[in-house]
């Protein structure tokens, strides 16, 4: 198992054969930089990416170039994916793009795994998008109520 912070033989190229190869070789982690994957993952946690053995199912997360950067998103579908923080989609994704499976994610020193079930994380994004719409009612709301004369 490799560890990002100790790692000096990284390929410099995102070239989705050499990391399938790298990842073949025994699990590696790499260090998430965007919020794309938040509340899920956040920027500086770490990812344990493991070879992806079969096509990937909904709910799992995914490693994969996408326009010469490795992306971290969740599978919605066959070649789809989409970031947690995310409302649409990313454009589907080639197989051979595909790089592996993060398994777990580590932040500070607490390590978790990443798959959940797409009923579960679908919930949780019906979920924010109430909450959502909720937000925004009772704004309206509260505002019409003290704007009004008494």
């Amino acid at each position: 198992m490799r560890d990002p912070n100790t790692s000096t033989n990284e390929p410099t190229t995102v070239d989705p054969v050499l990391w399938r190869e790298l990842i073949a070789r025994g699990d590696y982690w790499f260090r998430v930089v965007s919020d794309s994957m938040a509340p899920t993952l956040l920027p500086g946690d770490q990812v344990l990416v493991q070879p992806l053995a079969q096509p990937a199912v909904p709910g799992q997360v995914v490693v994969f170039v996408h326009e010469g950067k490795l992306v971290v998103h969740r599978c919605i579908g066959e070649r789809q994916f989409r970031g947690d923080a995310k409302i649409v989609p990313d454009p589907p994704v080639p197989v051979g793009n595909i790089v592996g499976l993060a398994a777990t994610c580590r932040r500070g020193d607490h390590e978790w795994p990443l798959a959940i079930s797409l009923p579960l994380a679908t919930r949780w994004a019906r979920c924010r998008l109430r909450c959502g719409r909720l937000d925004r009612w009772l704004r309206r709301f509260l505002k019409g109520t003290l704007n009004q004369p008494r």
